[in-house]
């Protein structure tokens, strides 16, 4: 019986502005390896988080790597050979601040003096990107890197007359304004009696959000006053499938500006452009023509109608499915 050979892969992640990133490499000069992250046999007597860092070093040069947890172990032969192999996948994290460089191979092993092409890839875009199935874990790396979630940095986006912004505490009158408005209540956060402290509390909320590394939640502000008009938000939960979700809503004295259309579009370029997210997706109640006209003005189109699809209030309601892709053409203003 053959012997079985045990490996390590190490899923080195580091946090950036447009969320998390994982550590991969190609084969300079040799595309038809593919890409692949860290990975190589465990040496006699070698703890396995030690292979993992050794291997991380050997490939890719970097020494500053935290090991946090496994992932799960494979069983999987080698794809050429069919050789036994029992590969742990391991959870990693650097503070590497280089986007890109390359690294010549070092140790005894079989891929020495190879050169490496490493680089930062956002975890968006990963799924089914990896050599020799090495993607396996990550479901189970996203679910990880959720409980242990980075916060995310909200920045300030140009949308025309208008400009999406972390909310503010001086930001309740907005909250008082649509405390009262009959549906919003019913399909966000926002409290639906209005008190101070709940106004605050609906803003802490908000940063919570990208302090716990699960969206992005934006004020739409007038450029010129400063004041808040409404919000748009960038939800995270599917971005390892490449998908993001955006929610809005706007308060009853700003319509009529198109301000919702404005950060949708401006949110949506922002996802695509700087975020690498493929796909974005918002949901709208089918008699809701200002909210059908605000995702279509911002480049949206309709998928189909999901049946009874969400609770809203007292029963379930069908929504209509909106979606935009990265190449999709974007709406002037």
């Amino acid at each position: 019986m053959a012997e079985v050979r045990v490996r390590v892969a190490a899923y080195v992640v580091r946090a950036a502005p447009s969320g998390l990133e994982l550590l991969v490499f190609d084969h300079a000069g040799l595309p038809e390896a593919g890409r692949q992250v860290p990975a190589g046999g465990v040496r006699a007597g070698e703890p396995l988080e030690e292979a993992v860092r050794r291997e991380v070093a050997e490939e890719t040069g970097l020494a500053d790597v935290t090991v946090l947890t496994s992932l799960g172990v494979s069983q999987r032969p080698h794809p050429q050979t069919g050789a036994p192999r029992v590969t742990a996948f391991y959870y990693a994290t650097t503070g590497e601040p280089r986007g890109r460089w390359e690294h010549e191979v070092t140790g005894d092993g079989e891929d020495e003096g190879l050169r490496f092409d490493c680089y930062f890839l956002p975890l968006s875009q990963v799924a089914g990107s990896l050599t020799d199935r090495q993607d396996e874990f990550i479901p189970a790396l996203v679910r990880e890197a959720r409980q242990r979630a980075a916060p995310l940095f909200v920045p300030r986006l140009d949308a025309g007359p208008f400009v999406l912004r972390p909310f503010a505490l001086d930001d309740l009158d907005v909250v008082r304004e649509v405390s009262a408005d009959p549906h919003i209540p019913l399909i966000t956060t926002v409290p639906a009696v209005f008190t101070a402290d709940d106004g605050r509390r609906f803003i802490e909320r908000q940063w919570s959000r990208a302090e716990r590394g699960t969206g992005y939640s934006f004020a739409i502000a007038d450029a010129e006053s400063g004041r808040a008009v409404g919000q748009v938000g960038l939800w995270l939960k599917d971005v390892a499938e490449g998908r993001a979700s955006v929610g809005y809503w706007l308060a009853g004295s700003a319509r009529g500006r198109r301000a919702a259309a404005c950060a949708v579009r401006a949110l949506a370029r922002w996802a695509h452009d700087e975020l690498r997210i493929p796909r974005v997706e918002l949901q709208v109640e089918p008699w809701n023509s200002a909210s059908i006209r605000t995702a279509e003005l911002a480049g949206f189109r309709r998928e189909g109608l999901m049946r009874g699809w969400r609770e809203i209030g007292v029963e379930r309601r069908d929504l209509l499915l909106y979606a935009r892709l990265a190449d999709d053409p974007m709406p002037g203003t």
